[in-house]
């Protein structure tokens, strides 16, 4: 669905709200019509009121507008659900009600109202609705792909549905625990791309992430350049950084997101994909400063400064003035007055997994108070706490638990190598290898365990598979419909 041309994005779902032909209360509508224009003239947009014929014409992908606008469409979701209570039966109002919630952030209000609906309503937008709240919002994408696969047999063929029912896939390959389940998982995704292309403007993009994915790394950088060259998207810039790290080209990629992150200084993306870089380069050069520097710099983008500790002030200045110059010394940073005047919005996703990755970072350079910080942020902790102890005390008992994280076996398998409990360590590195047939780390230490036996054929397996892994985060760059 397209939004309205010369006009702002909603407009046309939201006049269509207004101008519908339901039997509304015409008091209410009045005065909701009243309320809204006045809003809508606020914007000093002039052609707003282009195409008001059109009253199912969503515009789902430009609807949720901020500021003030969200807090008139919770408004306009209570009118319409007072109005949706008396009159039930009111397919067309059970609609515009279910666009209110959404637009509103009441996502599983709007997903029970569209999953009520499409009973009787079978037209597309129902089911887009649907795909967006399963897979963008309530995090739930095997509903997703089953709206995708129900919509497709009332609308065969359907771009929009082939290419949610695509983007369902990949994220559940996403979530899977082991390799060979991902890896079905994102190739049943490409192959709906492929055989059902589409002019959405991700496209491209999320084909050659799934072509990254599967390890078609050489398509997948034809497929981004052109993306690229057709957009100019920060995200293809980020891809294509991310694929030259898998190259690793560290300084092609160091040149293209300085490039890209001068058009975007505050971009959380590429910071991220700058962090990745420079974790792969340290394992060449040994220099902890450019990678604390890489993080600090990715949690200055990715948050807000409170008016207390505005970074107008000399003090906020004196803190990030060493992030902002390449050649200054990381140890003049004082982290912790960085930490309490960093005010971090982490709902989004791409900053859930950046600061994934800098807690990783900060483990790799020994910062052990600057990934403290990062895993307090962390939503969702996994294993980072028991990391963080096994660095303070020494103990391992707790990694123990998380034998089905990638992340824990990793760290526990290079400490059994260490302490020389090889048996221990070789069943570690095929746990790991199972999850993610892509860890360089674990075949590389299942060659040393291998050359330690002196089994020499083994351990070159190993080794020669180890060079031609592809250990690259592409899930940085997050799936949308």
């Amino acid at each position: 669905m397209e939004e309205v041309p010369g006009s702002i994005p909603g407009t046309a779902l939201f006049v269509g709200f207004l101008s519908s032909s339901i039997n509304m209360d015409c008091f209410r509508l009045k005065n909701l019509s009243e309320k809204y224009e006045e809003y809508l003239n606020l914007t000093k947009h002039e052609n707003y009121t282009q195409e008001l014929s059109n009253p199912r014409n969503p515009a789902i992908d430009n609807f949720c507008l901020v500021g003030t606008f969200l807090e008139d469409y919770v408004g306009l979701y209570t009118e319409l659900t007072q109005m949706y209570s008396t009159r039930q039966t009111d397919a067309s109002l059970e609609f515009k009600t279910a666009l209110a919630a959404y637009a509103a952030g009441e996502y599983s209000d709007a997903f029970n109202l569209a999953k009520d609906l499409v009973v009787v309503d079978k037209s597309i937008e129902v089911y887009q609705l649907l795909i967006k709240l399963c897979i963008n919002h309530l995090d739930i994408p095997e509903f997703g792909v089953r709206f995708a696969k129900l919509g497709l047999e009332v609308h065969p063929q359907n771009t929009l549905l082939n290419f949610g029912m695509a983007i369902g896939y990949a994220l559940l390959g996403d979530k899977a625990i082991y390799y060979t389940e991902k890896l079905s998982l994102w190739q049943k995704a490409l192959g709906i791309l492929k055989t059902s292309p589409s002019t959405k403007p991700d496209y491209l993009l999320y084909k050659s992430l799934l072509l990254a994915k599967c390890g078609e790394i050489q398509e997948a950088v034809v497929n981004a350049a052109e993306g690229y060259k057709l957009t100019s998207d920060h995200r293809y810039s980020a891809l294509l950084g991310l694929l030259l790290v898998s190259k690793e080209d560290y300084t092609g990629c160091l040149k293209l997101i300085k490039r890209s992150c001068e058009a975007n200084p505050k971009n959380q993306l590429l910071k991220a994909v700058n962090l990745v870089c420079q974790m792969k380069y340290y394992e060449i050069i040994k220099d902890k400063n450019i990678v604390n520097k890489a993080i600090l710099s990715l949690l200055k983008a990715s948050g807000d400064f409170e008016e207390v500790g505005s970074p107008q002030s000399p003090e906020d200045r004196s803190v990030l003035r060493p992030i902002q110059e390449e050649s200054s010394n990381y140890e003049s940073v004082d982290s912790r007055d960085f930490f309490t005047k960093l005010n971090c919005s982490n709902n989004y996703p791409v900053f859930k997994q950046a600061l994934k990755l800098a807690f990783q970072a900060a483990i790799l350079v020994e910062n052990l108070d600057l990934a403290e910080w990062c895993a307090g942020m962390i939503e969702q902790k996994n294993y980072e706490i028991e990391i963080l102890r096994y660095y303070r005390e020494g103990s391992t008992q707790g990694l123990e638990h998380f034998i089905a994280c990638e992340g824990a076996c990793e760290l526990l398998a290079k400490i059994h190598l260490e302490k020389g409990n090889l048996s221990s360590a070789m069943t570690l590195a095929r746990q790991i290898i199972r999850l993610n047939e892509q860890n360089k780390s674990a075949w590389t230490i299942l060659g040393v365990i291998y050359k330690q036996k002196e089994e020499k054929k083994k351990a070159m397996q190993c080794l020669l598979a180890a060079l031609n892994c592809v250990n690259v985060p592409f899930g940085l760059i997050p799936f949308y419909v």
